[in-house]
């Protein structure tokens, strides 16, 4: 389950691919080739002698710890779980579709398949229990998709190499080759039935525990009262394509017959590649938001309403977040509305009072002026039924 093995069938030719987009960081690349400068200049200074070897050996650990920030979700590392990160898979699919586009025929790309999944429960673990159980949460959900010995099996059944990454939050994904044919719709959905099936047996009762006096309080806050015996059953949405149905939808696109460079074209089918597969995930996630509010089951009934209510004050944040934002941008618009105004007021004025002045104009301009007048009125009711108008002023 690494990329030094993938993809196997069409060897190590992929790496290869003058086809370069640098994953490593530019600070960490410095790093990088200042360690291998440190080794050259060791082995220099100890022909004569046996080197430095724990000096070395330092380095080295340096240049592991590297490329493993570069690769691997840091998030999961320390657990001892290495989830391959999406700025590596980004990286090692343009090599793939460079390779395959230059040297071998489009079909190929039906033996790749990528999976979204997007695992459901962590915002109320977070919102109603914690943050650290939340992180505890995302860990033994990793864990099952990263290690689990029935995906592994039907890996093996099928001749299937599978990489996990991590997509941040609590998206990961699947990268699949097939080394002896298609990956076919029955092939990926039978895995996301598989990964489904283990992600709801996980047990979550240490994480999302119902008798929890503080747990009661914030769900009693939000009128939420849980059934007798409710256990928080936690699950994914799942949804993948092969790198062929991209290619044939991104083909089917006729802008894309304008497309002006190689890298270009490799950068669009990477967008097709994510959002189908994000959007066919998306479609059985609301249909599991769907089954769970529509369920006779009542412990289904309280799991929708607690996920619903996360999302609804998740939304309710975000909405005042923007509204922050966009204050500073209303004051302007506000300002500039209000200088307008005054600026014509004053033109007014000075045509008013100009030697040549037309008397035949004036009921229009006070018209005018009455109108403008008005508008000011207006927009200082406005702002005082906000509380964004001082009087005083």
């Amino acid at each position: 389950m690494n990329f030094e093995q993938w993809p196997k069938e069409l060897g190590k030719k992929i790496h290869e691919s003058e086809f370069e987009t640098p994953i490593i960081k530019p600070q960490a690349e410095e790093s990088l080739k200042m360690a291998r400068e440190d080794i050259l200049d060791i082995l220099e200074k100890n022909k004569a002698k046996k080197t430095d070897s724990e000096h070395v050996e330092d380095i080295f650990k340096n240049i592991a710890n590297i490329i493993s920030s570069t690769s691997f979700d840091q998030r999961f590392v320390s657990a001892g779980v290495e989830v391959v990160n999406k700025e590596r898979v980004r990286y090692e699919m343009k090599k793939l579709i460079n390779y395959i586009i230059t040297t071998q025929s489009v079909e190929k790309m039906e033996n790749f398949a990528r999976v979204f999944m997007d695992v459901n429960g962590l915002k109320p673990i977070n919102d109603f229990v914690s943050h650290e159980n939340g992180d505890k949460f995302l860990l033994r959900a990793v864990t099952i998709l990263t290690d689990n010995e029935r995906v592994q099996k039907f890996a093996d059944d099928n001749n299937l190499n599978i990489i996990p990454s991590s997509e941040g939050g609590d998206e990961f994904g699947y990268w699949l080759e097939k080394q002896d044919g298609p990956v076919t719709t029955d092939i990926i959905n039978d895995l996301g039935d598989i990964v489904k099936e283990e992600v709801a047996a996980m047990n979550t009762d240490d994480i999302f525990d119902i008798t929890d006096n503080q747990l009661k309080a914030k769900l009693a806050k939000e009128n939420l009262k849980p059934p007798a015996g409710f256990k928080f059953k936690p699950s994914i949405s799942f949804g993948g394509l092969t790198l062929l149905q991209a290619y044939a939808a991104m083909e089917s696109d006729k802008d894309m017959s304008a497309m002006a460079t190689h890298d270009e074209a490799i950068n669009i089918l990477m967008d097709y590649y994510f959002r189908m597969s994000e959007a066919i995930a998306d479609l059985d996630k609301a249909a599991k938001k769907e089954s769970l509010k529509i369920s006779s089951d009542e412990h289904d009934n309280f799991l929708h309403k607690i996920m619903q209510r996360s999302v609804e004050a998740r939304e309710a944040l975000d909405k005042l977040d923007q509204v922050r934002k966009n204050f500073i941008s209303f004051n302007e618009v506000v300002k500039n509305l209000i200088d307008n105004i005054l600026t014509r007021k004053s033109e007014i004025l000075a045509e008013m009072l100009a030697d040549d002045f037309d008397v035949n104009r004036k009921q229009v301009l006070r018209a005018e002026v009455a109108v403008l007048e008005n508008s000011e009125k207006q927009i200082a009711s406005f702002l005082q039924n906000f509380d964004l108008f001082d009087t005083k002023d």
